[in-house]
């Protein structure tokens, strides 16, 4: 048992005495005295009173984040520091942070750090060829040409990409005036993820991009690697029916008309209307943290029983092993218990359980993935990093792109990743091992903690054989329940684990296949005029996958690798002869032509 920690509430307030006028202006709620914070306030435990000042908070209507802690040099905790979430942040950081730190800060440079920037590439001010003012007057240029062409140069820049990359799709919407109102686009990488990866979508459209306050509304999913992709991009000018259902049929059309699995939003009127009309198969999920988020207010958090409720509530609700059956007799024992069986709100959420309860959606592949629409609201926030809130369209499409590609660079950096290392094994089963090489490391890193969890918690209750089949019972003794484990000895020792059960979705290699739409057509995103350059791209990673097997085998398979280089460069030497001649050729030919060749 560790030592009784008594935490005491500190006033350590930064920004000194508040003016009279501040306290006038300000907005108070009344709360009671028993749920007020005073200075000098004891608590047994620190997370005692974090819980009794987010409780506070609540009742006042604002939001609380953790900021700092500080411990002793045994580690102990000495002081913690609990602020409003519209708290700031402090700028100074460690010296080993600040490179890290860099990295992460948007990128807006204006003209002066451009020039400055211009200047260190370049040496000197004097090689770069204009002065700072033609830096400044370049981005008024800029902005003054964009002006009223914005959209137009938005919709020619989609034209001249539809032009060359074979997959591209987007489509457009006028309003009566002309204006730009809805676009959609998709390239064919994003088509390419949603193929492989589109069994779950969210869509959350909460953010304003530019200075028409165009609404950002991405599609966005989870990929093998556990981290978010991005469908496909649309920006409508009113979150009403009309453009969610533009908008769903559009994507539609991009995706060659493969309907998801399931798609998760908020409750928006306007889209709770739209999903069944536009998909037939598609179930509609509530995000669950968004619902969760009201019960406070509705349940009340001056009442004394708050912290019981939360948490019975809890239980039931983030339950990923619960029946459906169980959850009903939960959620009508903690209603009765605590007096909201009349209750409006509880009874309207509890008749929508289908759409948001975990109990509800473990048939789903990705239910217990993808439960919010955080995977939206963190693409958001990624996109923020990139843009500017006063922007034009064609300035956010460009640092659309920055992030896209950075996006995807991280994924191709785990996909070599996962191609060149290996995973820590941590116990000695066959099956741990065999997940460690299908599977990406992200993924193989919660299968290992359940393959652990089982050899600590799981033990065998009993044991019988029926039909020609040994039935094992397995208890969990965390979660205090027991399994039925049918095994037929006829077949072989099972050493790794069985192909049905292995979801491509999840594998290293879940990109690496040639994937079709529903039209028999191959999602790729390959530029026609850059088709060659990407085929010798992926031969020299070829390349260099093979070099790095040939290090761990002998002698001799390096010279037979040799050989069959040697061999096959013998057979390319008639055909580069042929080229070289053809090319003399019509070298000739346009010399007679009075042809001259023109270099960029």
């Amino acid at each position: 048992m560790t030592d009784m920690q008594i935490v005491k509430v500190v006033n350590d307030s930064s920004s000194g005495e508040r003016t009279q006028s501040d306290k006038e202006n300000e907005f108070c709620r009344q709360v009671e005295n028993k749920f007020t914070p005073y200075v000098g306030q004891e608590f047994i435990e620190i997370e005692e009173a974090v819980t009794f000042y987010k409780i506070y908070a609540l009742a006042c209507g604002f939001d609380v984040r953790r900021y700092t802690t500080k411990r002793w040099r045994d580690g102990a905790i000495r002081s913690k520091l609990v602020v409003c979430n519209r708290e700031g942040f402090t700028h100074g950081l460690k010296e080993g942070l600040e490179e890290h730190s860099k990295e992460k800060q948007r990128l807006k440079l204006g003209a002066t750090r451009t020039y400055n920037m211009c200047k260190e590439h370049l040496n000197c001010f004097e090689n770069i060829g204009a002065t700072l003012t033609d830096f400044k007057n370049f981005h008024r240029d800029i902005k003054c040409f964009i002006h009223e062409r914005d959209g137009q140069l938005f919709i020619d820049r989609f034209k001249e990409m539809a032009e060359i990359r074979a997959r591209f799709y987007f489509d457009y919407d006028l309003d009566v005036d002309g204006s730009l109102r809805r676009v959609i686009w998709a390239d064919g990488e994003a088509r390419r993820n949603y193929a492989m990866f589109g069994d779950a979508v969210s869509y959350d459209p909460t953010y304003s991009t530019n200075k028409y306050d165009m609404i950002f509304t991405p599609f966005t999913g989870v990929d093998h690697h556990k981290r978010s992709a991005t469908f496909c991009g649309a920006l409508i000018a009113h979150e009403d029916h009309e453009s969610f259902e533009w908008g769903f049929k559009h994507f539609l059309i991009a995706m060659a008309g493969k309907e998801t699995e399931y798609i998760i939003t908020d409750q928006d009127a306007g889209i709770i209307k739209v999903v069944p009309i536009v998909f037939k198969i598609t179930r509609h999920r509530f995000c669950m943290w968004h619902i969760m988020n009201k019960v406070p207010s509705m349940f009340g958090v001056t009442r004394e029983d708050y912290k019981d409720f939360i948490k019975k509530l809890n239980d039931i609700i983030w339950d990923d092993d619960l029946e459906a059956t169980e959850f009903d007799i939960g959620w009508s024992s903690l209603m009765e218990t605590h007096g909201l069986v009349n209750d409006d709100w509880f009874t309207e959420t509890f008749s929508k359980r289908s759409q948001w309860v975990m109990a509800y959606c473990r048939d789903l592949n990705m239910g217990a993935v993808m439960r919010t629409t955080q995977r939206s609201e963190s693409t958001n926030s990624y996109f923020k990093r990139f843009e500017q809130k006063s922007g034009t369209i064609v300035e956010f499409w460009m640092r659309f792109e920055s992030a896209m590609d950075q996006q995807r660079h991280t994924q191709k950096k785990l996909d070599n990743d996962n191609r060149h290392s290996s995973p820590k094994i941590a116990t000695h089963l066959p099956l741990e091992r065999h997940g460690a090489e299908v599977y990406t490391h992200a993924t193989f890193k919660e299968i290992q903690e359940e393959v652990k969890y089982s050899l600590d918690t799981c033990k065998t209750e009993g044991y019988t054989e029926k039909d020609g089949l040994e039935v094992t019972i397995v208890k969990d003794a965390c979660k205090r329940r027991s399994y039925q484990v049918q095994y037929n000895p006829g077949n072989n020792k099972v050493a790794t684990i069985p192909q049905d059960y292995v979801a491509k979705r999840w594998t290293s290699d879940a990109l690496r296949f040639n994937m079709l739409d529903y039209s028999g057509k191959l999602i790729d995103d390959i530029d026609i005029i850059d088709a060659k350059q990407i085929e010798m791209t992926k031969l020299w990673s070829e390349i260099h996958e093979t070099v790095g097997l040939l290090r761990g085998l002998g002698k001799a398979e390096v010279e037979s690798m040799c050989s069959l280089i040697r061999e096959f460069r013998e057979k390319l030497l008639p055909c580069k002869e042929t080229f070289n001649k053809q090319q003399e050729m019509l070298g000739v030919t346009l010399d007679q032509l009075g042809v001259t060749e023109v270099k960029s």
